[in-house]
């Protein structure tokens, strides 16, 4: 049997327990980034079904709106100002 001195120990016992926490953060880490991710995706999923996405609204005899579908990309695309849309 080898001496392990006291100080080798709690040095040896202080990096088993920095890389338990270490793990344990990536852990929580990700596991937040994938729910966040996930809601996200489900988010854009109600957001399409409340909008009507590829749904025809009729507006008269043979006539229909087609409802509007959402993708992620719209949320950087720029939008037209009220002066622009009304010209």
């Amino acid at each position: 049997m080898t001496y392990d001195s006291t100080s080798r120990r709690r040095s040896r016992i202080n990096r088993q327990y920095r890389d338990h926490l270490l793990r344990r953060l990536i852990d929580v880490v990700g596991g937040i980034v994938a729910m966040t991710v996930i809601a996200l995706f489900f988010s854009f999923i109600l957001i399409n079904w409340i909008s009507g996405c590829g749904e025809r609204f009729y507006t008269g005899p043979d006539t229909w709106v087609q409802g509007e579908c959402i993708s992620p990309l719209d949320l950087f695309r720029d939008q037209p100002s009220t002066e622009e849309r009304s010209q």
